[in-house]
């Protein structure tokens, strides 16, 4: 039945002008429209397929199209702005960067019969609106995909930069050293091997270290932030090739950290040495900066 409407259909959705003779005039339907039709008829053996002019399937929103894209400008729309266009989104990324927005319309009809029953339905055409946004709120990409037949889930269209990747991206550009790295809180050196770790990644920048762990997005609030400032001692721990910065804050805690190469197996032990030589220079030149004070306070 399919392959007997694919042939007499094709001739009737063919329009021509005055002339049925003059081939030149004809206008077949889309290639698309005639590859999907041709596509079902081979594994719809007994189905009836009509193609249908689109329109919105009324299950979806009906908001947006492909002109969508020219109102949401990289750089410069923010997310507020694309949420008054456009809504409450139909789903968001477990890192809050990305939203998506889905659309459904109908392409075609089929019907499938046999002896003295009949059932029939409609053929669908998904399209997904997906809004990336940087750390500033502000659209850092858009795109638009489509689904034809069978749709997915709308969540499955927004893939997610991972933590080390997301982290890296808000950490790196304000540190001075920066990578994976663990982190012992309340813990002076080797005096555990591995209790309390937590992974993550690792900043220094000119005022403080920062460590993100691994569970936090990458717009989120550093788990751990240590200024200088507030540093009473810092020191280099030691365990057979292992090494551990130790740093003591001013009211007495302590926290001990150290990087690691890009999976995290083996420690990176010449970026854990400078991150120790930079937060002892910084340390360094607060001892000088304070001692020029006093002297001033003298005279």
């Amino acid at each position: 039945m399919a392959h007997r409407y694919l042939k007499v259909h094709t001739k009737e959705m063919m329009r021509t002008n005055t002339d049925r003779t003059n081939s030149a005039k004809t206008v077949w339907p889309s290639a698309r429209t005639l590859g999907l039709v041709a596509g079902l008829a081979v594994f719809t053996s007994g189905c009836l397929i009509i193609p249908t002019p689109h329109f919105d399937s009324g299950h979806a929103r009906s908001n947006f199209n492909k002109r969508s894209l020219r109102q949401i400008e990289p750089g410069v729309t923010s997310r507020e702005q694309v949420l008054l266009q456009f809504g409450e989104p139909d789903a968001v990324s477990s890192d809050r960067r990305k939203i998506a927005y889905r659309s459904e319309k109908v392409v075609a009809y089929w019907i499938a019969a046999g002896g003295y029953q009949a059932s029939g339905g409609t053929l669908t055409k998904d399209c997904y609106l997906v809004v990336e946004f940087d750390e500033r709120g502000v659209v850092r990409n858009r795109k638009m995909s489509t689904h034809w037949l069978f749709p997915v889930p709308v969540d499955s269209v927004m893939v997610t930069k991972g933590w080390q990747e997301e982290s890296g991206a808000a950490i790196d550009k304000a540190s001075m050293i920066s990578g994976r790295g663990e982190w012992f809180p309340n813990v002076d050196g080797f005096e555990t091997i591995a209790g309390g770790l937590v992974i993550g990644y690792l900043g220094l920048t000119p005022e403080a270290i920062v460590f993100r762990d691994r569970t936090q997005s990458g717009d989120s609030e550093p788990r751990w932030v240590l200024p200088y400032q507030g540093l009473k001692d810092c020191r280099l721990a030691k365990f057979v090739l292992a090494r551990r910065v130790v740093v003591r804050t001013l009211d007495n805690q302590v926290h001990s950290f150290s990087f690691t190469g890009p999976h995290g197996i083996m420690q990176d032990e010449k970026k854990t040495r400078a991150a120790y030589e930079f937060i002892e220079g910084k340390m360094a030149n607060r001892s000088h900066v304070n001692d020029a004070v006093r002297g001033i306070s003298r005279k």
